[in-house]
């Protein structure tokens, strides 16, 4: 019976490597059927024919099959099997990409389902550790391999790019290591961290001999590259049902622009759905090509180039008049406080010594949108460092015509001293003080001082004034703006403790 039994696995192993349409057919409906059932409940997976299968399609890289990655297998044919149907809906559009790609860089063919273990195939994937695109770039290794990343375009998410710089990493990984699973493995962890293996290990350069001394994701790694190959080579051995809708591939070519572009607007002029160009330029974050970079690649299906040409100066000139607009940081805290909606924009340049506290006070506008607006993660500037700011007309003008009274101020300052001198030799009630009070204060003679009265009996002559607490307010940005001083405020307000405030609450400023 063992002989017997023997004999029948070898028989079908061998056509193990033959396509499920041409052998293996059930003989009626009704078995049919059941196979169909059987399939979508539990796939069986055989050691022996799973690993003869590997053998049939594994080219330079090796695909050993061993526990680890039968583990990575059953866990694709059995919990997963329902995610793995939307990574193979993505395969056409992306593969035609990889493979050509690195064909022009003479790797292996198979390194296209290393996309498919790092990103599902999905171009804006993001990691816990800011990874970002097919390939996973880390915003340092992106830079290093010519991926530019602003606030308007991120490379690491074009899958034409980013392709082109995992192509070259892997090269220089292989010439680094000379054995392609221990590429995988320092794609993963990093090279430093497989050097160090290696030391441990003895100076054993194979993945199976360093795999106690690798972190655990990057164990599971490599085995989970040859079970991704496995399953998108065998999938219909494994899956009764594959997904009908399918992400075909668009043939594309480029156009250079040297203006502004609202890709919007761009694909209204050529006639395509505005998600077709989002496709082909997922690194535009904002969906513009900004007017200040220069001879930019842009994409657009192939069938469209000569409709391009033939109208190019009108369709960029409607792509860029009719739809420029500011694209504003996206505020994260208030987006009522930082929306640019009726403001005016300012450019200020930063001068020697200047904070962006002391920018924010001379524009009225808080610190946290300054940041936003310009994209700061600190408040370190340089001096000649250019800001933009949003700012109301009337802030504006009256931003003006404060710097055009500070050439005078010293002047001023001298005469309002010599004001102050003055009201001391007559009675307060019968002297018409034109300096505001709160200015005054801010020489040492202070509230009081004038005309040798107390500091509540002044107060009691002029008009009182209050502000109310809003979201961001504190008191050093109350009392700067009201060009006053934190001691000032505590001693118009007793009541008030340490130096939390409650939005909506009144304090007296003078």
């Amino acid at each position: 019976m063992k002989k017997v039994a023997k004999v029948l696995l070898f028989g079908f192993l061998a056509f193990a490597c033959v396509s499920p349409k041409l052998y293996g057919q059930p003989e009626t409906a009704k078995n049919s059927e059941i196979d169909t059932e059987l399939k979508d409940y539990i796939p069986a997976i055989h050691d022996e024919l799973v690993a003869e299968r590997l053998k049939c399609i594994e080219n330079e890289i090796p695909l050993t099959y061993n526990n680890a990655v039968k583990k990575q297998i059953e866990r694709f044919c059995v919990k997963q099997r329902k995610q793995i149907k939307y990574y193979l809906m993505r395969k056409d559009r992306y593969f035609p990409i990889f493979e050509e790609i690195l064909a022009k860089y003479n790797m292996p063919d198979e390194l296209k389902y290393l996309s498919v273990v790092e990103s599902s195939l999905i171009p804006k994937a993001t990691s816990w550790a800011s990874a970002v695109g097919l390939w996973q770039f880390m915003p340092f290794t992106g830079k290093m391999y010519g991926l530019k990343q602003d606030f308007y375009i991120d490379e690491r998410i074009d899958p034409y790019k980013s392709t082109e710089a995992a192509a070259r990493f892997l090269k220089y990984l292989y010439e680094r290591f000379g054995d392609w699973h221990l590429v995988l493995a320092a794609y993963n962890a990093g090279p430093g961290r497989i050097d160090q293996a290696i030391k441990r290990a003895g100076g054993k350069r194979n993945f199976w001999d360093i795999y106690p001394y690798i972190p655990a994701e990057t164990r599971a790694y490599v085995p989970t590259f040859i079970a991704v190959t496995y399953v998108f080579n065998y999938h219909h051995e494994h899956f009764a049902e594959l997904p009908e809708e399918v992400h075909t591939y668009i043939p594309a070519d480029t156009i250079v622009v040297n203006q502004f572009v609202n890709v919007k607007e761009l694909a209204k002029q050529l006639d395509i759905d505005f998600e077709v160009l989002q496709v082909l330029n997922p690194q535009l974050k904002k969906n513009v090509v900004p007017r200040h970079y220069k001879d930019y690649a842009l994409r657009i299906p192939k069938d469209k180039i000569e409709y391009f040409n033939e109208h190019r100066e009108d369709i960029l000139k409607a792509a860029s008049k009719r739809s420029y607009q500011y694209i504003p940081y996206p505020a994260t805290y208030n987006e009522a406080i930082a929306s640019t909606k009726g403001k005016k924009k300012v450019t200020h340049t930063v001068r020697k010594g200047e904070t962006l506290t002391q920018i924010a006070q001379m524009y009225q506008v808080h610190t946290r949108d300054l940041m936003l607006w310009n994209k700061l993660r600190s408040q370190n500037l340089i001096a000649s460092q250019r800001l933009v700011l949003w700012v109301d007309e009337k802030s504006k003008e009256k931003e003006e015509k404060e710097k055009e009274n500070s050439e005078n101020s010293e002047e001023n300052l001298a005469q309002n001293n010599k004001q102050t001198e003055n009201s001391e030799k007559e009675p307060l009630n019968n002297q018409e003080v034109k300096v505001p009070l709160h200015k005054v204060a801010l020489k040492k003679p202070l509230i009081g001082a004038i005309a040798g009265t107390s500091s509540k009996n002044n107060l009691s002559t002029s008009k009182e004034v209050y502000h109310v607490v809003k979201q961001g307010d504190t008191l050093w940005s109350i009392s700067k703006r009201y060009n006053g001083s934190v001691e000032q405020i505590r001693k118009l307000n007793p009541n008030l403790k340490g130096e939390s405030l409650a939005i909506g609450q009144k304090i007296r400023v003078y």
